[in-house]
C-alpha cells in the first residue's frame, strides 16, 4: 500500500500532510529540444499592480461597505452566515462604482474550505492580521479559508459584469 500524503478521516481537512509521500499524478518526458523564443517582460503588468493598489486604497469621502461572511457548519453541511443556499434570497447588495471590503471568517470548528466568489476579483488585504503571502498578492476569486482563519478582501464594483445576481459558495 502506498503512503498517504493528504489523509483525511473526518472531512475537516488533511491531517499530517507529507508531500514526500504523495503519489505523482503527472510525469513529463522530454523527447526533444526546442527553441524557446519567449521572453519575460521587465515590467510584469503595471495595470494589474495599480488595480490591486486601487483595491487597497481608501479615498477621502468614499463610502465603503463592509460585509462579514461567516463560514459555519450546521445540520451536517456548510452554511454562510448561518444559512443554506436559497436562490430566491439576496444577502449582499453592492452598488456600481463603489469600494467594499468583505471579511471572511471560518467559524466551522476546525474545518477548512475554499470559498469562491463569482463574477468579481478581490484583493487580499490581510489574512489573520498579516499582509498577504506572495501567492495571494494578486487578484483572486477563490480563497482557502483554514480553521479559525479571518481573511479581509476588497473589491471595486466597476462594470457590467457586476450587474445582477451571482453566487458565493
Amino acid at each position: 500500500s502506498l503512503p498517504t500524503c493528504l489523509q483525511q478521516r473526518d472531512g475537516r481537512g488533511p491531517e499530517d500532510v507529507d508531500m514526500d509521500a504523495c503519489t505523482p499524478i503527472v510525469e513529463f518526458r522530454i523527447v526533444r529540444d526546442e527553441d524557446d523564443p519567449s521572453t519575460i517582460p521587465v515590467d510584469l503588468g503595471t495595470e494589474v499592480g495599480q488595480f490591486i493598489r486601487d483595491h487597497l486604497t481608501e479615498r477621502p469621502g468614499q463610502q465603503i461597505q463592509n460585509t462579514d461572511i461567516r463560514l459555519e457548519r450546521g445540520n451536517g453541511a456548510w452554511q454562510i452566515n448561518g444559512r443554506f443556499y436559497d436562490p430566491n434570497r439576496v444577502d449582499v447588495v453592492e452598488k456600481l462604482n463603489t469600494h467594499s471590503t468583505w471579511t471572511l471568517f471560518n467559524n466551522s470548528g476546525g474545518w477548512s474550505h475554499p470559498l469562491h466568489i463569482h463574477d468579481e476579483e478581490f484583493a487580499v488585504i490581510h489574512r489573520n492580521g498579516r499582509p498577504p503571502a506572495p501567492y495571494e498578492a494578486g487578484l483572486k476569486d477563490v480563497f482557502n479559508i483554514g480553521p479559525n482563519d479571518t481573511v479581509k478582501i476588497a473589491a471595486f464594483w466597476t462594470g457590467e459584469k457586476n450587474v445582477g445576481k451571482y453566487l458565493v459558495h
